[in-house]
């Protein structure tokens, strides 16, 4: 199995692996702490060159670039489910704790 062009560039950007820049971050931190108006933007920009490198990649292996987009919206939206169920099951933990530390029975 041949290796991605864009390899390099993924372990660069994904994993801050050492490279051709020196060990450089790739990644730039927000230009502040806290919100500010361009703070998407900044996120936006500082997220460009590993979006690229893994679009870039996936072509290589053979995906086109919208099934490369679509697969990462999917990714995304699976991610915003996990967060959500990872939530509601913190919830729950939080409640049963408070009822045992209580010291009442538990609901179920």
């Amino acid at each position: 199995m041949g290796l991605c062009q864009a390899e390099e560039a993924v372990a660069l950007v994904l994993l801050r692996a050492p490279g051709r820049w020196g060990g450089l971050p790739l990644i730039s931190k927000p230009r502040r702490t806290g919100d500010y108006p361009d703070r998407l933007v900044d996120c936006q920009e500082a997220m460009e060159a590993g979006f690229q490198a893994i679009i870039d990649c996936m072509g290589e292996a053979g995906w086109t670039r919208e099934e490369a987009k679509r697969a990462l919206r999917r990714l995304i939206a699976a991610d915003n489910m996990t967060q959500k169920e990872n939530a509601k099951v913190e919830a729950e933990l939080a409640i049963a704790r408070a009822i045992i530390r209580a010291g009442r029975p538990k609901p179920w």
